[in-house]
């Protein structure tokens, strides 16, 4: 751990003083641009009372919806009984539809030896 001289340190000390009366510069200047187009304050944190739930976090809760889908669409998805991978494309398919692909398309692969 290094030793800060104590001009270093009074160099900081000073360089937190400057931007702590920013900070309330900016913070009654901006109170005062909320007074003048009728907006709340900003409430003091040791004005705030604290409710008996615990604050959680911001987000806002997901709404719930008490409805069931309808059966057509999965009617059109297939079970978990049928086997997906037995429907295969035959080659020259597969390969017109890689080759579709626009990054694909125009390239020419030449594989090494």
């Amino acid at each position: 751990m290094s030793q800060d001289s104590p001009e270093t340190i009074q160099e900081l000390r000073d360089q937190l003083i400057q931007q702590k009366s920013l900070i309330d510069f900016q913070t009654s200047r901006l109170e005062r641009l909320m007074q003048q187009q009728g907006v709340p304050g900003i409430p003091n944190t040791n004005e705030v009372q604290m409710s008996d739930t615990p604050f959680l976090h911001d987000l806002p809760v997901r709404p719930s919806y008490d409805w069931t889908p309808s059966p057509e669409p999965a009617s059109l998805m297939p079970s978990g009984q049928q086997d997906i991978f037995l429907q295969v494309l035959d080659a020259d398919t597969r390969k017109n539809m890689v080759e579709q692909y626009p990054v694909i398309a125009g390239v020419r692969y030449t594989p090494p030896q």
